[in-house]
């Protein structure tokens, strides 16, 4: 009879080593937050007994937030993914999840872009495209993108990104004259004379950062 698996995993010498010097070091595996699964059509074998804990064979399990089952199959998970649908999630918890699962992938280092008028339209399409479907809000309904802003609290996406420019521009002002970063800052190629409106304007960093 061929011997299964997880009786393989927990009689190997290799492995029984491993957690003896784990437990020198501090760690050990906390068999109250362990389960084990079994794959396959047969009935899921007796709770094994590790350390005076039972641990449990269960059908599905989460790992790194995604749902793994026995079948293999990723419905469970799938289902799970829609959440700006569900009717029970309030507009505000949507929003907050939104701001920080969402927004932070598409501004990620936008303190250093130069954006430009394009640019910030399809940032702001993105934005407003989300913000509707967040908020259930339909395309006949003829809501537009400034009343959107007023019902969601929320500022652009550009804005956004201009509001990250400064702070990072804040940041580098302040850092030493002699620092490489505030010396890129202020670095100037005399490549000809300066236009008389460049004289006195704000820096071309933050010269655009606004709504």
């Amino acid at each position: 009879m061929t011997q299964p698996r997880w009786l393989m995993i927990w009689s190997d010498p290799k492995k029984v080593s491993q957690c003896e010097e784990a437990k020198k070091l501090g760690l050990s595996i906390n068999w109250t937050k362990t389960e084990l699964m079994h794959y396959g059509e047969v009935p899921d074998p007796e709770p094994l007994i590790f350390n005076l804990c039972t641990v449990n064979f269960v059908s599905s399990f989460k790992d790194l937030g995604s749902t793994i089952t026995k079948t293999g199959g990723v419905k469970p998970d799938t289902n799970q993914r829609p959440l700006w649908r569900h009717r029970h999630i309030t507009r505000q918890t949507r929003l907050r999840v939104y701001n920080s699962s969402v927004m932070s992938v598409p501004l990620y280092s936008s303190e250093t872009w130069p954006l430009k008028s394009i640019l910030e339209a399809r940032l702001d399409g993105f934005d407003s495209r989300a913000l509707r479907r967040i908020t259930c809000i339909r395309w006949h309904e003829r809501v537009s993108n400034r009343e959107l802003r007023e019902l969601t609290n929320q500022p652009t996406a550009s804005c956004l990104a201009a509001m990250r420019r400064i702070r990072w521009y804040g940041h580098v002002f302040r850092l030493p004259p002699e620092h490489p970063t505030r010396a890129m800052l202020d670095f100037n190629p005399k490549t000809g004379r300066l236009a008389a409106a460049t004289v006195g304007s704000p820096h071309p960093l933050v010269g655009r950062s606004g709504p």
